[in-house]
């Protein structure tokens, strides 16, 4: 966790363009400004963290329907390369390759045996497509074709299995200029890969569906013109206290360690998937020049993930924001989230789960896009007490517990009612 919490932090610290000295007062914006061009060829190096979850089938077993998942987590670096050119003033458009090292893996034990699974590399190459917020500021869209290696090793008698997959990717991400030539981006990528058959002996086969959900940060070297352009349109000029409202939406990843210590199990990844929408209202006051701060809350509806029923979410935060530019607001933020999760069902056994509740921490970024409306990429983290349930089998009742983690990262819109 001191892990996670040391990477996410520096995404926070890297999420804005160079600000000036936090004493000095801030500035209305120029209704006219300047702008550099992302045009030109680029390389960069990244590093983020990832979480994934493997829906899985075991039809030899009877097990014929996805159960939750198999889930893992771990760290990702590696290079990127790409070329962008500008389609108008305020559009950019480009393609671009990366290739990571990885350590995302998980580890079961089973009766005194122990299997690990894990995805050592990936690459991929995608098709990009960016809107400019304001003139360092770029809001953009990605989607293309990714490979990953999937490895499993074990100790209990089977032999260790490896194969290559493929599937789509897609993401969303923003860059800020540092300077004429360096920028820094934050991104989000989650890959769709395709389901694979593994004959494992005494089990028969084994079906797997990775999902794999990965947040970045890039530094970014572009060698593109560095002329300026004027900016086509007037800068807007935000008022950051007061009421808002607003709506995110993006995907969830969760990964859990069950432990079954009269069965001798443990294992170090259950995960779930899905899609989650919510709605959130704030209020936020300004305590210096450049410093924002504030109070929101959200609420998401019933959603299902993997074989999992998911009642209402909920989530209540307090931020503190620094104003890198007088139209973009990079924030941190902690608090704590509720959900609710139905019995679970699977291969004729019931386990009931109690409503979980976690801490969580985060990281955004917020560009005008008007004087009242803005753009938001969040990514959220959190993580549950010890969770106590009982599994059913066919002998006895066991008593198990559950420690979990979710991340999500989303886009969204805000609007701000202040005058």
């Amino acid at each position: 966790m001191k892990k996670t919490l040391l990477a996410t932090t520096a995404l926070a610290l890297l999420f804005g363009v160079p600000a000036q000295a936090a004493d000095m007062p801030i500035k209305a914006p120029p209704r006219v400004a300047e702008t550099t061009s992302w045009a030109g060829f680029y390389i960069g190096a990244h590093v983020g963290y990832g979480i994934a979850n493997s829906a899985a089938t075991l039809p030899d077993l009877a097990i014929n329907n996805r159960i939750i998942g198999v889930g893992s987590k771990g760290f990702v670096a590696g290079g990127l390369v790409g070329y962008n050119v500008m389609l108008a003033p305020r559009w950019v458009a480009g393609v671009e390759a990366d290739a990571s090292w990885q350590n995302i893996k998980t580890t079961a034990n089973f009766f005194g045996g122990q299997v690990e699974g894990q995805s050592d590399w990936s690459a991929s190459f995608r098709a990009r497509l960016g809107y400019l917020l304001t003139p360092t500021t770029m809001l953009f869209v990605t989607a293309g074709w990714s490979w990953s290696e999937m490895e499993v090793t074990n100790t209990i008698g089977f032999d260790s299995l490896k194969s290559t997959l493929n599937g789509p990717q897609a993401g969303f991400g923003i860059e800020t200029l540092y300077t004429a030539n360096w920028i820094i981006r934050t991104e989000y990528l989650h890959s769709f890969y395709q389901r694979k058959d593994f004959f494992i002996d005494n089990i028969g086969y084994a079906t797997f569906s990775p999902w794999v959900g990965v947040i970045r940060t890039a530094a970014i070297y572009k060698f593109g013109p560095t002329a300026t352009t004027a900016w086509p349109d007037p800068s807007p000029r935000p008022v950051w206290s007061g009421f808002y409202a607003g709506g995110m939406i993006g995907p969830l990843l969760a990964h859990a360690k069950l432990s079954i210590p009269s069965q001798g199990i443990s294992v170090n990844g259950g995960g779930v998937t899905s899609i989650v929408p919510s709605l959130m209202v704030g209020y936020n006051v300004m305590i210096a020049p450049r410093w924002v701060a504030g109070v929101e809350g959200e609420i998401a509806p019933n959603i299902s993930a993997s074989d999992v029923k998911i009642e209402w979410t909920g989530a209540a935060r307090v931020r503190a924001g620094y104003l890198v530019t007088p139209t973009v607001l990079a924030y941190g933020s902690v608090g704590w989230g509720t959900a609710g999760i139905k019995n679970l069902t699977h291969s004729g056994f019931t386990v009931p789960i109690e409503r979980v509740h976690a801490w969580g921490y985060g990281t955004g970024i917020e560009a005008a896009v008007s004087d009242r409306w803005r753009v938001r990429a969040d990514y959220q983290y959190y993580w549950t007490n010890t969770i106590d349930v009982t599994i059913p089998t066919f002998i006895t009742p066991s008593p198990a517990t559950v420690k979990a983690v979710a991340q999500t990262a989303r886009l969204g819109a805000i609007h701000a009612f202040a005058p």
